[in-house]
């Protein structure tokens, strides 16, 4: 079983090592931006939601962790760089998948991928990139005995 706090410090892990990433930011690209402090390529983490499946045949189930990333940087204000941005930003996203989908530190995820989507637009800068949504899924054993209940 995996814990919120284990999946996203493994994204973060993913963010810091990428060798084309500047910062790994817990939240949406918008509060990133409100920072000032700003450094790009920047990889975005919001928590997007949490489901529990209970497995009625056998013990446990499973915790749906939610997420968008986005991964962004900057575009030059003549847009002379549009291109470059979002196909560099693009490859990151699949680097991205890639780690998580092969990563045989892993094995014990399910996961899956949204539909990349393409994001132009000014915040504080002028930002090009790609949001996606990532489900992992983890088993968790919904384990009564576990619960620290005072008795």
């Amino acid at each position: 079983m995996s814990t919120l706090n284990q999946i996203i410090t493994e994204i973060n892990i993913f963010a810091t090592n990428h060798e084309q990433i500047s910062e790994f930011f817990e939240g949406d690209l918008f509060e990133y931006a409100e920072g000032k402090t700003n450094k790009f390529v920047v990889l975005t983490c919001s928590i997007t939601g949490n489901s529990v499946e209970i497995n009625k045949l056998s013990d446990g189930g499973k915790d749906n962790f939610k997420f968008q990333i986005g991964v962004f940087d900057r575009v030059r204000d003549d847009n002379s760089n549009r291109r470059e941005v979002l196909s560099d930003t693009n490859s990151i996203c699949k680097d991205f998948i890639s780690y998580f989908k092969n990563n045989p530190a892993l094995f014990d995820y399910e996961i899956s991928f949204g539909d990349l989507t393409d994001y132009v637009g000014r915040t504080d800068n002028y930002l090009g990139g790609w949001f996606f949504d990532v489900t992992v899924s983890t088993f968790n054993p919904l384990d009564y005995c576990a619960i620290p209940l005072t008795t």
